[in-house]
């Protein structure tokens, strides 16, 4: 999706533009290992990535939300505390992408409106199976892309970026890939 984003908006290749957030501090570690992989060192000058209690009070242009849970038999978790939903997808001045099983998100009241909004606006997109193949090393070289410092702290009077609300994922193999619901808060790494 990153990669996707930044290929259609390459103004986008700073991390003063562009967020990604999690409610759990271990996906926010896989995360930013990932993206240090593919980017290298300086991978924190092309997106900023942290948990919502890191995100309160700042904002990005455009920001990812990562819910994280894909479960058939759990709740949603951290996704489900309102307060955490709301730092989640009101940090983005532009637009917000939420990443997650929207059938796992219709489970609570408030997201459930949210993903029916996205449905109706067409906004809603489903990714298939095998997720794994996406961060195949062909895959991963193809993302590499040139990182841009960009002095700017505002965006620009006439950027007008739009991009879906919502992106469906099925079920995943597993609930969180491992990482249990206790596993929000702030990450100090």
């Amino acid at each position: 999706m990153y990669h996707k984003l930044v290929s259609r908006y390459p103004e986008l290749k700073s991390s003063s533009r562009l967020a990604i957030i999690s409610p759990y501090r271990h996906q926010v570690k896989l995360l930013r290992q990932k993206f240090r992989e593919t980017f290298g060192v300086e991978s924190d000058k092309v997106v900023d990535i942290n948990t919502v209690d890191g995100f309160q009070g700042r904002e990005k242009d455009v920001a990812i939300f990562s819910c994280v849970r894909a479960s058939k038999d759990k709740g949603i978790g951290f996704v489900a505390d309102y307060r955490r939903m709301n730092v989640g997808i009101t940090r983005a001045r532009s637009s917000v992408l939420v990443v997650g099983s929207a059938s796992t998100l219709r489970r609570d009241a408030r997201w459930q409106n949210l993903v029916e909004s996205a449905e109706k606006r067409n906004a809603l997109h489903k990714v298939s199976k095998p997720y794994a193949e996406f961060f195949s090393q062909e895959n991963l070289k193809l993302m590499k892309v040139e990182i841009v410092q960009d002095k700017r702290e505002a965006p620009p009077e006439d950027m007008d970026i739009e991009v879906p609300i919502a992106a469906e994922a099925d079920q995943a193999p597993q609930d969180d890939w491992g990482y249990a619901g206790e596993e929000g808060g702030y990450d100090e790494d």
